[in-house]
């Protein structure tokens, strides 16, 4: 799995150190550290990271220059295979790209195409919950 750990900017090199005997593949980014390993690999990261917030598993990858392609690369996904159309889900979105410039934005059409491939599948839909949600 490619995986994510965030931390506080000034911490990457210190992060990544602290990581390093639980995966492979550190590499240090702005705002965090990139690295891969298994499930075991994840939770261990997860676990005894001290200076790690949030981590985080790559599901989709890809290059897209316009809200169409956005939307189909994330419908196409199976989402229903993860998130039920009971469970509650929230969308936020970190943006660094010349094609998009609001994240807020970028989170609606991910949102949608989410909510809409479940629908599709299922009959029903997820919730947006702000507060608690599941996924």
């Amino acid at each position: 799995m490619e995986c994510f750990l965030s931390c506080a900017r000034g911490l990457e090199r210190i992060t990544s150190e602290n990581i390093r005997p639980y995966c492979s593949s550190v590499s240090v980014d702005r705002g965090g550290v990139q690295f891969s390993g298994d499930l075991r690999s994840l939770y261990s990261v997860n676990l005894h990271s001290r200076t790690g917030m949030h981590a985080l598993v790559k599901l989709i990858e890809g290059h897209v220059q316009n809200n169409d392609e956005l939307y189909k690369m994330v419908f196409d996904y199976p989402w229903n295979e993860w998130i039920a159309s009971v469970d509650t889900i929230f969308i936020r979105s970190r943006v660094r790209s010349r094609y998009f410039d609001n994240a807020q934005y970028v989170s609606l059409k991910v949102k949608d195409a989410l909510v809409d491939r479940i629908r599709k599948k299922t009959g029903n839909r997820p919730d947006v919950d702000k507060v608690n949600p599941r996924y």
